[in-house]
């Protein structure tokens, strides 16, 4: 009798954010399916992997948690060795997933991900008030190229600005609330570009286009334009002649008025 032994691969699913998922699968494993003398390697493959997929800046930087526990934060190559091993070790499950806990930056055609200074340290959350928010606000500022006073980051889905260290922490803060908050878009919004994403000259030639709309549909006169000084010329072209035919009709009346009997 032969027997069929079917290699069923284990892997993890990274779910970064929305409905993005990336795939990892360990490299230079053992005979048993263990991560051993490869963990600095799969930890470098995993990071090199996010960064390709998604896109990112070389210099992003980012922190995973199990989704389902997000508590539970993978910050160096010897965590990424354990999780791997436990997870080839149980039988009943073929797959992981992670989350990122990270903040998500948009500029211009540019995706980034930034993390605190030593947030990679376990204990950096319970130690929070004793950091130096102010230099990470600089850190950030300097990471995401922004350098004069009509620039700012802003949340995605708000107009809150973020201008402070202060401000820093607290969003900071909310990234380990649950798997579901790990992660924040923010984009940069400058003075020459808008809320949409559009510059100043593009809104303005979406200004003068919707305007020739509006002027050709006869929503909106100019008195400048040529057409309503044809008209204007017009109308008083019609009124002299007017004047200039009661003057000729004077005479009539006049004679009328004075032969009635």
């Amino acid at each position: 009798m032969a027997f069929c032994f079917l290699n069923f691969e284990k892997y993890f699913v990274i779910e970064p954010y929305g409905n993005e998922k990336v795939i990892f699968n360990a490299i230079d494993l053992s005979n048993k399916g263990r991560i051993e003398r490869s963990k600095e390697a799969n930890w470098k493959h995993l990071l090199q992997i996010i960064k390709d997929q998604l896109k990112l800046t070389d210099t992003s930087t980012f922190l995973f948690i199990k989704k389902d526990n997000p508590d539970d934060q993978i910050d160096n190559d010897g965590d990424l060795m354990d999780l791997w091993n436990e997870l080839n070790k149980n039988i009943k499950v073929m797959h992981y997933t992670l989350k990122m806990r990270c903040l998500l930056i948009t500029k211009e055609d540019k995706l980034m991900t930034w993390c605190p200074k030593n947030s990679d340290d376990p204990n950096f959350r319970h130690e929070m008030e004793t950091k130096n928010w102010s230099q990470h606000f600089e850190d950030l500022k300097q990471f995401v190229g922004i350098s004069t006073n009509n620039e700012w980051l802003s949340e995605s889905d708000q107009d809150k600005k973020i201008q402070s260290g202060e401000d820093l922490k607290v969003i900071w803060a909310e990234r380990y609330n649950d798997s579901e908050t790990c992660y924040l878009r923010l984009k940069v919004i400058s003075d020459n570009i808008g809320e949409s994403g559009e510059t100043g000259e593009e809104q303005a030639d979406e200004n003068i286009k919707t305007k020739k709309e509006e002027e050709e549909n006869g929503r909106d006169f100019n008195p400048s334009d040529n057409k309503f000084d044809t008209d204007k010329e017009t109308n008083e072209e019609g009124k002299e002649a007017e004047h200039h035919k009661q003057q000729e009709d004077e005479p009539t009346k006049d004679k009328g008025v004075q032969g009635y009997p």
